[in-house]
């Protein structure tokens, strides 16, 4: 059953335009791609496409190429490399209207079917595609609304929206409506694919959110090259692909015991102690992976041809790659030829590519959490919050290691260190990284930090109400504060690491249960600061069986 989200909200503001190099190069690309991976049908979920064709998408790309231009060709070159057998649904936005004040009520309910789910007819969405005239409000909630009601329910799937800009027809945000759907179905993905936002803050943390709590991935593209290669990776969503995320259902930053319960029989091949690290690498029948400290740190596949999800792979050129890549952010002196690419902008994770010299082309990738070296506070609002810590800052760490990654970081007194342009604190207990803290507020007491610019957990920032965190991380428990006026969401992972999020505002137990109570009051309020810290070697016994069991 579709569902019906109110209409109101403020008007479309313009998005500062990221230079690209034309539509030109999106057709190089993808006659110059790499071997494409031999996809069926029954890899890929059904899926809804939704293409944004607001206002805000007349505007030009190069001379005479628009933003819609560029959409356009990279939906098309993407239906055209999906097996043709694939169940997809195609959904267009912002056709039917104008974006006065005078057509938002209209505008906010217009959505379009081009294609309903079936079978795809790549004629006829080709002819639709084309045909899409851009002019109207951006309903992105109302949009998800829709796409949803076509998937089967209770049944895994896919939606994947291209995007501009921010949703015109809020309350709801879309952000939550992303939630309120993934949890009527955990088994469909919401991919975003954020298109010239590199400079739209408010773009860029909605676009964020709505992939962190749909359970799906939020990527940026400033270039024809980019929108192409990330489009055709959210929509194909494949685990048989190199991703940021892994392989084959092994992610990095995983257990050893998590990899174990994703993987049918595990053999390991190695087991090594490097400067302090324990390194265990495991054979997975597919490929190894490779764990430090208990953390999933590498994965390589055995199979030579694999691609990464952008479906760059053996015999991809050089050029290609750093067309979507960037420049390498670094390079093995050990192993030469290879180089080392940042798998998205602001991320950890990259691809190490070893290149033929003979050819400059590729010869094997492997992807890790191998992004090393120092982060600029610059980015932070990129950096992401998970269990193994806050962007570049990792618990465990050093002292120096710290300061070499966040070079920002600076020392106030024994074992506490900080960020006070991003509110951020680091306590160090016997000579590690035990806790990392960030707050929308500087330890100067200056005014409140903007949570564009501050890091985020899986899309949730600082700023933010707070009504989505069991969405994204379920399993946590809530504490409220009177004296204090404050309400935690706390959750933890196997191995004792502890996220808390803080909102301002307490809440006292009337009807339910005191979950239920502070979850729907906390749901009101404004998240103000996250933490995330070892909570095994500090916490009483009784607060650790609380909280892991």
């Amino acid at each position: 059953m579709a569902r019906t989200y109110a209409k109101i909200g403020h008007t479309g503001r313009a998005t500062k335009l990221a230079v690209v190099t034309g539509a030109a190069l999106l057709i190089a690309a993808a006659l110059a791609g790499p071997p494409a991976h031999a996809a069926t049908g029954d890899d890929i979920p059904p899926t809804v496409i939704i293409l944004d064709a607001s206002g805000s998408m007349i505007r030009e790309t190069s001379p005479g190429v628009t933003r819609m231009d560029v959409a356009k060709q990279a939906t098309i070159a993407t239906l055209e490399a999906l097996p043709q057998s694939a169940e997809v649904g195609l959904l267009v936005f912002g056709t039917g209207t104008g974006n006065s004040d005078a057509e938002r009520a209209s505008g906010c309910q217009d959505v379009k079917t081009l294609s309903s789910l079936q079978p795809m007819n790549l004629d006829s969405l080709r002819a639709s595609v084309n045909g899409v005239i851009q002019s109207g409000f951006t309903p992105i909630g109302p949009a998800l609304g829709i796409a949803m009601s076509m998937l089967p329910p209770g049944q895994p799937g896919n939606i994947v929206l291209i995007s501009d800009g921010v949703d015109t027809c809020a309350p709801p945000t879309s952000c939550e409506v992303a939630a309120d759907l993934h949890r009527e179905n955990p088994l469909v993905s919401i991919n975003v694919v954020a298109f010239g936002v590199d400079q739209d803050e408010e773009a860029q943390q909605q676009m964020t959110c709505i992939g962190g709590v749909g359970g799906g991935t939020a990527v940026t593209a400033s270039n024809p090259d980019e929108l192409f290669a990330r489009l055709k990776a959210a929509t194909l969503n494949d685990t048989t692909v190199l991703s940021a995320r892994g392989f084959h259902g092994v992610q990095l930053g995983m257990t050893f015991s998590e990899v174990r319960s994703n993987v049918d029989d595990v053999r390991i091949v190695e087991s090594t102690v490097r400067d302090g690290v324990r390194i265990i690498v495991i054979d997975c029948g597919w490929g190894t992976v490779e764990l430090h400290d208990d953390r999933v740190y590498a994965i390589t596949p055995t199979d030579e041809t694999t691609v990464t999800a952008e479906r760059f792979g053996p015999g991809s050129s050089r050029a290609s790659l750093e067309a979507t890549y960037g420049a390498p952010v670094a390079s093995d002196d050990d192993v030469p030829g290879t180089a080392i690419y940042r798998a998205q902008r602001g991320s950890a994770v990259g691809y190490r590519v070893t290149y033929d010299p003979t050819t400059d082309t590729v010869r094997t990738i492997v992807v890790c959490r191998c992004i090393i070296g120092s982060s600029s506070v610059v980015d932070a609002g990129l950096w992401q919050v998970d269990f193994d810590g806050i962007g570049p800052l990792t618990l465990g760490m050093t002292e120096s290691e710290a300061a070499a990654a966040a070079p920002d970081l600076t020392q106030i007194r024994d074992g506490e260190w900080e960020i006070p342009q991003i509110g951020l604190s680091a306590v160090f207990h016997d000579g590690t990284l035990w806790s990392i803290f960030v707050s929308r507020a500087p330890s100067s007491f200056g005014e409140s930090i903007s949570g564009a610019f501050l890091p985020n957990a899986r899309g949730i920032r600082l700023g933010n109400l707070s009504g989505d965190l069991g969405a994204v991380f379920p399993g946590g428990m809530y504490r409220s504060y009177a004296v204090a006026g404050s309400t935690q969401y706390l959750v933890a992972d196997r191995s004792g690491h502890l996220i808390t999020f803080t909102a301002q505002g307490s809440s006292i137990s009337t009807d339910g249960s005191m979950d239920d109570t502070m979850a729907n009051s906390m749901a009101r309020l404004e998240l103000t600061d996250i933490s995330v810290e070892d909570a095994s070697r500090t916490l009483s016994s009784v607060v650790h069986d609380e909280i892991f069991g």
